[in-house]
C-alpha cells in the first residue's frame, strides 16, 4: 500500500478519497469485498491474444446501481487455505497463487495445485 503502489491507487478509486500513509498501512482491503465500483478497463495485445487489464476505479456515481453479483464474495488467503480451496480455484488464479513467494514456501518451489476438484472428492 505504498502511496506509488497500483493497488493503493485502486482501493483509493474504488473508495473514492485518498489515503494518509497512516491510514493505508492499517486499511482491511477485505472491507471492500461485494463493494461496488465503476472500473476502467483498457484492452491491450499479447502474445497471448487481447487483454484486458484494469487501468483505474471509482466510487458508483449517485443514482447508479450495480448489478447483482454473480459469484459470491470471498477471500482466500494463501498462508491458510487448503490444497482443496486452493484447487478449486479458476486456473488463471490458481496459476497467478502458484507463483508466489508465499506458496513457493509453503508448498515447495515449483510446487503446482493439481487442477480442479469436485465436492465428491471432499471427505466430510
Amino acid at each position: 500500500m505504498n502511496e506509488k503502489a497500483t493497488l493503493r491507487k485502486l482501493v483509493e478509486g474504488i473508495i473514492g478519497t485518498a489515503l494518509t500513509d497512516k491510514e493505508a498501512e492499517i486499511f482491511d482491503i477485505e472491507q471492500l469485498l461485494g463493494e461496488a465500483c465503476l472500473l476502467n478497463v483498457i484492452h491491450k495485445d499479447s502474445p497471448k491474444g487481447i487483454r484486458a487489464n484494469i487501468q483505474g476505479a471509482s466510487p458508483l456515481p449517485k443514482g447508479m446501481t450495480a448489478p447483482d453479483m454473480v459469484n459470491e464474495a470471498r477471500s482466500i488467503d494463501v498462508n491458510t487455505a487448503s490444497q482443496i480451496e486452493i484447487r478449486d480455484l479458476p486456473n488463471f488464479i490458481r496459476e497467478k497463487m502458484e507463483t508466489s513467494k508465499e506458496y513457493q514456501q509453503r508448498f515447495g518451489e515449483g510446487a503446482q495445485a493439481e487442477g480442479g476438484v469436485t465436492k465428491d472428492d471432499i471427505p466430510f
